[in-house]
């Protein structure tokens, strides 16, 4: 009976002893913010890069005065059949980002199949001048942009295309390979077609 007594006395005799000691405050370290202004995740060499291929001023937007902007009409973008609305939804989104810009003059789609009409027509000849640009409309359009969307393993290739009214050369083409179209992909195109525009 003694043995049972002691055997739970010496627990609860330990168990005091436990409750009654001091438990020390652990010393916090005084934590310090720097800092450090934000400078993207662009490295230095790609923005090195970027300013040695676009002409001074290209990142800062300025608007052209309108007698020096130049006129350009978007054809509606070549897509797949299963997707036909893509390809006219993409021009206007290339055509918002390119007026957007103040650089250029987008003719309005309504008076672009008469014109792409006249132009295909002098290209083939049959007209009485070199171009036949006096007696129509193709005089006040200086480019033309055209391009295509298609399908890549999943993702889509957007390709575009900017053709001289005047010499019928094509002087711009430009691509990207993208998981979705939209306004991003428009406005980055329109960036490089505006970039060799401004080198002409």
């Amino acid at each position: 009976m003694r043995l049972i007594v002691l055997s739970a006395v010496v627990p609860m005799l330990v168990l005091g002893l436990i409750g009654c000691a001091r438990v020390q405050d652990v010393p916090q370290r005084e934590t310090q913010y720097i800092e450090v202004p934000y400078t993207g995740q662009v490295s230095a060499q790609t923005v090195q890069d970027l300013e040695d291929q676009y002409p001074p001023g290209f990142w800062e937007n300025q608007q052209l005065p309108l007698a020096n902007q130049a006129t350009v009409a978007i054809k509606e973008f070549t897509t797949n059949p299963q997707q036909p609305d893509l390809g006219r939804s993409f021009a206007d989104m290339l055509a918002s980002a390119l007026v957007n810009s103040g650089q250029v003059r987008v003719v309005e789609r309504e008076n672009i199949s008469s014109l792409l009409t006249e132009l295909e027509f002098s290209q083939t000849g049959l007209s009485a001048t070199p171009s036949g640009y006096e007696t129509g409309q193709m005089h006040t359009v200086d480019y033309v942009i055209t391009g295509s969307i298609a399908q890549m393993a999943g993702r889509q290739r957007v390709e575009v295309k900017a053709l001289d009214v005047l010499s019928g050369e094509i002087f711009a083409s430009e691509s990207m390979v993208v998981d979705q179209v939209n306004t991003g992909v428009a406005n980055s195109l329109a960036g490089m077609l505006l970039g060799t525009m401004r080198r002409r």
